[in-house]
Parts: C-alpha cells; sequence; structure tokens
C-alpha cells in the first residue's frame, strides 16, 4: 500500500517552484532603472515647467501684438499690443533640430479656419498625408 499523504516537503517544494515560475516575467525585463535619454539636451520633458519669459529681451515694442515660441519649455508666449493680455500656450517641437527655424519673422496674413497644406519633406516622409486638409476639419493642425 503507497501513503497518499502529502508531505510538508512537497508542498514547500511546490510553492517555491511556482514562486519561480511567477518571477520569470520580472527576469526578463532589463533591470535597469534609469531613464530613456531625452530627445535633446536643451528640450524640457515637464510639460508644466513653462520658464517666465519678458517680452522687452525680444521686442523693441508690442506694437500688433507679439509672439514668442520658446522651444526650450515647448512653450508659446502671446502678448497684446496695449500688454493687458498675455497668453502662455503648451506647444510641441520640431522631430529634428535641422527642421527648428529659429529667428524672427513677421504676420502677414491672419485667417479664421486656414486650410493647411504639408511641404513637399512632410509629404516625403509621410507619403499617405493629404496634400490638404480645408479649414475647420477636425484633422487640420491649425
Amino acid at each position: 500500500m503507497t501513503d497518499e499523504r502529502i508531505g510538508r516537503r512537497a508542498v514547500l517544494g511546490g510553492a517555491v517552484g511556482m514562486a519561480g515560475l511567477a518571477a520569470l516575467p520580472a527576469l526578463a525585463q532589463d533591470g535597469t532603472t534609469e531613464f530613456q535619454a531625452p530627445a535633446s539636451s536643451s528640450v524640457r520633458n515637464n510639460a508644466s515647467s513653462f520658464r517666465l519669459l519678458q517680452w522687452q529681451d525680444y521686442f523693441e515694442n508690442t506694437k500688433g501684438g507679439v509672439i514668442l515660441a520658446d522651444t526650450t519649455s515647448r512653450a508659446l508666449h502671446f502678448w497684446s499690443e496695449d500688454q493687458s493680455i498675455y497668453r502662455l500656450y503648451p506647444t510641441s517641437v520640431p522631430l529634428s533640430e535641422e527642421l527648428t527655424r529659429r529667428g524672427k519673422t513677421e504676420i502677414v496674413r491672419k485667417a479664421v479656419n486656414p486650410p493647411w497644406r504639408p511641404t513637399a519633406s512632410m509629404l516625403e516622409r509621410n507619403p499617405d498625408w493629404p496634400k490638404m486638409v480645408e479649414g475647420g476639419s477636425k484633422d487640420n493642425p491649425l
């Protein structure tokens, strides 16, 4: 006759085996706690870390209102002509340093719900994009 009782050693051995199986997914990870390297050393990852900038550092006056795009903290600053309105908006930054435009420009035309046309280089990188998106469309990034 065989003894059909399960001994303490068998129970403990089974428990250790099950714990080992449960730990396999954790062992498959690389075991590092390091963060990924940032895409750019000058761009902040914390969206709430906007820098407070003063228009006087960049413009002689606020005639017509002024807009300042801060690519470091990913923010757009707007001051009205009489400086009674100041707005701060979150923004994105270009994919690479080569695509980042720097310097001053002037807004020559304003339109409500303008159409959007991707540039030739955008279409080259993303051939499935439309050649134009109508103004007011939910797909229009403007």
